[in-house]
């Protein structure tokens, strides 16, 4: 039975790696319940390429799936509170002091949460230089 749950796991790990990249996500191989890459120089070798997604997943069955921020188009924001931080307050305040230059609050989404944090995540938005 548990070999068939793990099965079913990797089955989803991999569809759900697949489908990331369809959609122009670029992502790698990390380790099921952490974020430590299984693969070297993950940065620049996460992919939308089919063919090395299978051989990743085929050689880690069971990882789970990084996403390359930088080459997806994606930003990401990890608020952290534990052991007392105020992440969620400083957060509040970067959106209220420069709300306008990262755009529509309402478009970033809740992309993983624990009970040390929060990711919260939109795609990529022009951010003025310190020129601008």
């Amino acid at each position: 039975m548990a070999v068939e749950r793990q099965s079913i796991l990797s089955s989803r790990l991999l569809s759900s790696a697949l489908a990331y990249a369809e959609r122009g996500f670029h992502v790698f191989p990390v380790r099921l319940h952490r974020k430590a890459p299984l693969i070297k120089a993950w940065p620049s070798r996460a992919t939308t390429d089919r063919a090395a997604i299978r051989q990743w997943w085929s050689r880690h069955p069971d990882a789970n799936i990084g996403i390359a921020t930088g080459p997806s188009r994606l930003v990401a924001v990890d608020v952290d509170v534990k052991d007392g931080a105020l992440g969620m307050e400083s957060w509040g305040d970067i959106l209220q002091e420069h709300g306008q230059a990262l755009g529509d609050p309402a478009k970033w989404g809740v992309w993983a949460q624990g009970t040390v944090g929060v990711h919260y995540g939109t795609q990529r938005f022009h951010l003025p230089t310190i020129e601008e």
